[in-house]
């Protein structure tokens, strides 16, 4: 991808200095890594992630690093997998307008809640430093130099299945059963999110 790509006023070189600011630069040595696509004719920048946090990348890393886990232990290792993967995240919730998060099944991995509050809390720690660093670039809005991201991005969780039965249950009246656990997905993440404020009513 070239260095010159423009997205949004800012161009992708100018990325370089967050990445730094993130601690970002070189993360294929913790095999965690953010790959880039630019969409000429929208004018879109996607990134994907690929990191622990992905089951095909996380079996990879698993038969890759067999040695690495031997000698210091699963813990150790799956601590800074998930350091790593974090860190990655971190960039993408600041630099991102949509985040889709998908999961293989239809249930929402818990997890997540508190890697999302620590994300929060250390994105409120470096707006200080990321804010310097975007003041430098010319041309970007002031509310994306004072809050250190274009803006807060949406978040779409995409499920892969459909429980069986839920599947072949055809309703004779109302709401599609599928719909109705789309709905009732929504309503739980919605309430896991905002009891930890995550989302509040005024972001």
């Amino acid at each position: 991808m070239s260095s010159e790509i423009g997205c949004g006023g800012i161009l992708i070189k100018d990325y370089q200095c967050l990445l730094r600011q993130y601690g970002l630069m070189g993360l294929e040595i913790s095999s965690t890594r953010v790959e880039g696509f630019y969409c000429a004719a929208e004018n879109v920048v996607y990134l994907h992630l690929r990191s622990s946090l992905d089951t095909a990348a996380l079996c990879r890393l698993c038969r890759d690093m067999r040695e690495t886990i031997d000698e210091s232990g699963l813990l150790t290792v799956w601590s800074e997998l998930r350091y790593s993967a974090a860190r990655a995240l971190l960039l993408l919730f600041s630099v991102s307008h949509l985040v889709v998060l998908h999961h293989p099944n239809h249930v929402f991995d818990l997890s997540y809640i508190p890697l999302f509050v620590a994300i929060d809390a250390c994105r409120q720690r470096l707006l200080r430093p990321v804010s310097d660093t975007l003041r430098s670039v010319a041309g970007l809005p002031s509310g994306w130099v004072n809050h250190g991201r274009p803006c807060p991005p949406r978040v779409l969780f995409h499920f892969g299945s459909v429980p069986p039965a839920v599947a072949r249950h055809r309703p004779r009246s109302g709401r599609p059963a599928t719909e109705q656990l789309q709905h009732s997905l929504e309503d739980q993440i919605y309430r896991l999110l905002r009891k930890v404020r995550l989302i509040t009513n005024a972001r």
